[in-house]
C-alpha cells in the first residue's frame, strides 16, 4: 500500500498499521484542526477495523479543540473494531493527557516501536 498524504497528516502503512504523523508541531490554529479532523475521520472511517499510531514526536502544543479531534478519532477507531496508540508524545503533552485523564482514554507509548507492538496486540 502506498503511503497516505493529506495537507494535515501523513500516513504510512506499516505491515498492517498505519503510522499517522501530523503536519505541524503546533496544532494550535481552528481551521487547521477543523480540517484535520473532517481528514482524519473521513481515512479511518474508510478502513475496516484500523489500527493507527499517532506518532507525536514533532508535535510540540495541542489546543483543547485537537484534542477533541483525538477523542473523536479515537472513538471512530473503536466502532470500527480497530487500535489506536499514541507514540512519543512530548513531556509537556503527557502531562496534558494526565491532568485532562485522557490518559485513561488513549494507550500512550513512549516509542514508535512499542505503539506498533500495542496495536499489534503484542505487548
Amino acid at each position: 500500500m502506498e503511503n497516505t498524504t493529506s495537507p494535515y497528516f501523513s500516513v504510512v502503512p506499516d505491515l498492517g498499521i498505519d503510522v499517522v504523523r501530523f503536519s505541524r508541531p503546533d496544532v494550535v490554529d481552528s481551521v487547521y484542526i477543523e480540517r484535520l479532523g473532517i481528514d482524519l475521520l473521513r481515512y479511518v472511517s474508510a478502513l475496516n477495523h484500523p489500527n493507527i499510531v499517532l506518532d507525536m514526536e514533532n508535535v510540540r502544543q495541542l489546543s483543547s479543540a485537537a484534542l477533541g479531534v483525538l477523542v473523536a478519532l479515537n472513538n471512530t477507531v473503536n466502532m470500527r473494531e480497530g487500535r489506536l496508540c499514541i507514540a512519543s508524545l512530548d513531556p509537556k503533552l503527557r502531562e496534558v493527557f494526565k491532568l485532562t485523564k485522557l490518559s485513561k482514554v488513549f494507550a500512550i507509548c513512549d516509542d514508535l516501536p512499542s505503539a506498533k507492538r500495542h496495536v499489534a496486540g503484542r505487548r
